[in-house]
C-alpha cells in the first residue's frame, strides 16, 4: 500500500500527516515562527524524522491572501497585477503562486511565504505546492446541495466559501476574534448575497479556541438563520477531505 507524507502549512502551524488510500494519521504538529533562529533547519529536521523512504512528500499551504479569476482571462505574466487589485504589492517576505481549478474554470492567485519556496528548493523530493483552497472549492462543487456556506476557522481568521443555486459565488477571508465576529460576517454574507433561507452551513473549526457551542447558540437565536442546516466537522474530517479526496 503506497503511503504519502503530507506537510500542511498555514499561518500558525505545520501539521504532518501520513495518508494511505482513504486513511489519515497525524504524526506531528509544529508552531510556525519564521523569525526564530535556524527556523528552516529545524523544520527540515522535523520532516526528516517523520519521513520514511520511499514516501512521496506532498506540500500544502492555506493562504491568507488570495483572489479568484476566470481562467479565460488569466495570464501568468500578469500575476502581480491580479494580486495588487486586492492587496497591493506583495510584501518582501511573500512570493506569488497560482493554481488552476479546471472543473470550475477559475484560477486562484495567492501569496505564500518566501521561506516555504526556499524550503521546497532545498529538499529535492518535495512535490509541487498545492493550495488547501483548491481542495475546499472542489469539495463544495461536488456536494449535491445547491446552497452551501462553508466556514473554515483558524486562529484569528476564517475562510468562507459559498455556493448558491449550484454556483460558486464567494471565496473570501475574514479576520475574527470571537463567535460574534464569525456570526456577524455570516449574516452579512447571507444578506448581501440574498441566500436561500435553507442553506447548509458547514463549520470546520481547525485551529481556533472559538466555541462550536457558542456558534450554535448564536446561530439558532437569529431569525434569518432559523431554517439553516448547521453542521460541525472536527480536524480529522477537515484534513481527510483535503488529503484523501
Amino acid at each position: 500500500m503506497q503511503q504519502n507524507l503530507n506537510l500542511v502549512f498555514n499561518k500558525h502551524y505545520l501539521r504532518i500527516f501520513r495518508t494511505a488510500e482513504n486513511s489519515i494519521h497525524i504524526l506531528h504538529e509544529e508552531p510556525i515562527d519564521s523569525k526564530a533562529s535556524f527556523f528552516r533547519e529545524n523544520l527540515k529536521e522535523v520532516i526528516r524524522k517523520n519521513h520514511q523512504n520511499p514516501e512521496k512528500i506532498n506540500l500544502w499551504y492555506s493562504p491568507v491572501k488570495y483572489t479568484l479569476l476566470p481562467s479565460t482571462i488569466f495570464l501568468p505574466s500578469k500575476l502581480e497585477n491580479y494580486f495588487e487589485l486586492n492587496f497591493g504589492k506583495p510584501a518582501q517576505e511573500e512570493s506569488l503562486y497560482y493554481e488552476s481549478i479546471i472543473p470550475l474554470n477559475i484560477v486562484v492567485v495567492y501569496a505564500i511565504p518566501s521561506w516555504l519556496l526556499e524550503l521546497k528548493s532545498e529538499i529535492s523530493i518535495f512535490g509541487d505546492i498545492k493550495s488547501v483552497i483548491t481542495k475546499q472549492l472542489l469539495s463544495i462543487e461536488r456536494d449535491k446541495a445547491l446552497d452551501i456556506v462553508e466556514c473554515a476557522i483558524y486562529n484569528g481568521y476564517m475562510d468562507v466559501y459559498v455556493k448558491s443555486k449550484g454556483n460558486l459565488v464567494l471565496a473570501n477571508h475574514y479576520e475574527i476574534l470571537n463567535e460574534n465576529d464569525l456570526v456577524y460576517f455570516l449574516l452579512l454574507i447571507k444578506t448581501k448575497l440574498n441566500l436561500n433561507d435553507q442553506f447548509m452551513l458547514n463549520v470546520k473549526n481547525i485551529d481556533s479556541e472559538i466555541s462550536n457551542e457558542k456558534i450554535k447558540s448564536l446561530v439558532v437565536s437569529i431569525e434569518d438563520f432559523k431554517l439553516v442546516n448547521l453542521n460541525f466537522a472536527d480536524n480529522q474530517t477537515f484534513y481527510n477531505s483535503i488529503l484523501c479526496e
